[in-house]
């Protein structure tokens, strides 16, 4: 009995281990770190943190949203309140002619 569980889960594993490399892309090793690479750049927090490495931390506002921000320079939409969107202004209440057929049609019409 013990055979054919051993033999059960050395099958499993083998199918797994085959999924696995069939999955794989061909030639890209992926874990594979170059030696140069890993001293290349320093260690996040071993450098000071100078203003023109990391110029977001020294904001005035830091917390302002980008949207905000004197850097975002899209448009922004621009909402009327209310009061003006319902109120019409007229700038002086209009002459009408007599002599104009329009503007006689109007007469009457008062």
């Amino acid at each position: 009995m013990n055979r054919l569980v051993k033999a059960a889960k050395n099958t499993r594993t083998n199918w797994m281990e085959a999924f696995k490399v069939s999955m794989n892309i061909h030639g890209y090793a992926y874990y594979d770190i170059p030696d140069n690479l890993r001293y290349r750049y320093p260690a996040p927090g071993s450098c000071a943190l100078a203003k023109h490495d990391h110029p977001n931390l020294y904001k005035r506002h830091w917390k302002t949203p980008f949207r905000e921000s004197n850097l975002n320079i899209r448009m922004k939409e621009k909402r009327m309140p209310w009061a003006d969107e319902t109120e019409h202004f007229i700038s002086e209440m209009p002459q009408l002619d007599p002599a104009n057929p329009i503007d006689r049609e109007y007469l009457k019409n008062q």
